[in-house]
């Protein structure tokens, strides 16, 4: 049968890693000699997202592709590169106006510059910084559902015998 939750998580983290994807690598094709060592490290997180993404979402349709020895490792290294990866996207953008860019307010290696249209550009960064902290919640709900299915594959529970009709009083 297939969990509802887990489908749900995996549907919206392959909506979210497609978006991150999609504007990162906008971002990357636009640039300029700009500042890029946080957007290549969010480019390369949103590459990795997109295992977990896929495998679970196969795996909720396919019984026997889920593996919690595989699927639970995956999921966290997901989860802990993209809080990283939306930490420093973040961190590197700071909080900026991006209708109202001026050189002096930000220093030389700002990842807002870099494009023919840097307002433009710092939109999309912005954009994707929402879109990899959806990911990130996507993700670790999904990671939980993973952790939860692999306590329902125990191999450790002992079954014990049910009684039959005529012993239930």
């Amino acid at each position: 049968m297939v969990d509802v939750g887990q489908l749900i998580s995996r549907i919206s983290a392959l909506i979210w890693v497609l978006l991150v994807t999609a504007v990162i690598g906008n971002v990357l094709h636009n640039n300029i000699n700009g500042f890029m060592a946080p957007l290549n490290f969010t480019m390369f997180c949103a590459a990795l997202a997109w295992f977990p993404a896929l495998y679970g979402f196969f795996a909720s349709f396919i019984p026997a592709m889920v593996c919690p020895v595989f699927m639970i490792p995956l999921d966290a290294l997901a989860v802990f590169f993209t809080f990283v990866s939306a930490v420093v996207l973040a961190g590197s953008l700071g909080a900026p106006n991006c209708g109202d860019l001026h050189f002096a307010r930000h220093g030389h290696h700002w990842i807002g510059w870099g494009a023919k249209n840097d307002i433009k550009r710092c939109r999309e960064i912005q954009a994707s910084t929402s879109f990899m902290w959806f990911l990130w919640v996507s993700l670790s709900f999904g990671l939980i559902f993973s952790i939860r299915s692999a306590g329902n594959l125990s191999f450790r529970r002992r079954y014990y015998p049910r009684p039959n009709m005529s012993q239930v009083a």
